[in-house]
C-alpha cells in the first residue's frame, strides 16, 4: 500500500469512527431521482456535522426504490460518503450479491455475500468489502447503520410517499 493510500485508510477511519451530528431537518427529505422508470427511484442527501461545523464533502446518501411485487422487499441502501467516496454503506433488498475481492485479512473474504450487507474499510481497500448483517426491517437497519456511523441526532427513517406506495400483484 502507497503513503497516500494508507494516509487515505487512515482518514476514513478517522471520519468513520469520529461522531457526527444530522445537518438536516426533522426528517429526511427524499427527491424523486426520474419521473421515467417504474417504480419510482428516491434519494437524499444531507450534510454532517463535526464539533457543530459542517465539513465539506462529508454527507450521508439515501436510495430508496419500493418493490411493485408482494413478497419482495424495497432496496435501500445509505452511505457515509466523503468528497464522493463511500466510507461505509448498508445495502438492503436487491436481488444481486456481492463478491468481496478485498479484504485478505477479513473474515468474508472471496465470499459472496447478499443483502442485507454492510460496506467497511479494510485494511488493503477504501471499497469493495462487505459483511453480511440479519435481515431485518429497514427501520432497525438504519438504526444499526446510524451505530456503525458514529452518526448521532438523525431522525427516524420516513420513506417517501409510504401510503401512497402499495403492492400492484
Amino acid at each position: 500500500m502507497s503513503a497516500n493510500q494508507e494516509i487515505l485508510h487512515e482518514n476514513a477511519l478517522h471520519y468513520i469512527h469520529e461522531f457526527k451530528e444530522w445537518g438536516g431537518a426533522d426528517s429526511i427529505k427524499w427527491q424523486l431521482r426520474s419521473e421515467r422508470h417504474y417504480p419510482r427511484h428516491y434519494h437524499s442527501k444531507t450534510p454532517l456535522l463535526i464539533n457543530g461545523s459542517f465539513h465539506e464533502g462529508l454527507y450521508l446518501e439515501l436510495h430508496y426504490k419500493p418493490s411493485i411485487l408482494s413478497g419482495v422487499k424495497p432496496a435501500f441502501s445509505v452511505s457515509l460518503m466523503l468528497r464522493g467516496a463511500r466510507l461505509l454503506g448498508l445495502d438492503a433488498g436487491r436481488a444481486s450479491s456481492h463478491l468481496n475481492r478485498v479484504g485478505v485479512t477479513e473474515e468474508h473474504y472471496r465470499q459472496t455475500i447478499s443483502h442485507p450487507h454492510l460496506h467497511r474499510v479494510v485494511a488493503d481497500a477504501l471499497s469493495g468489502y462487505a459483511e453480511p448483517l440479519p435481515d431485518s426491517e429497514l427501520e432497525d437497519l438504519w438504526e444499526d447503520f446510524l451505530l456503525h456511523a458514529s452518526l448521532s441526532d438523525a431522525p427516524a427513517l420516513n420513506l417517501p410517499e409510504q401510503e401512497q406506495i402499495g403492492s400492484l400483484l
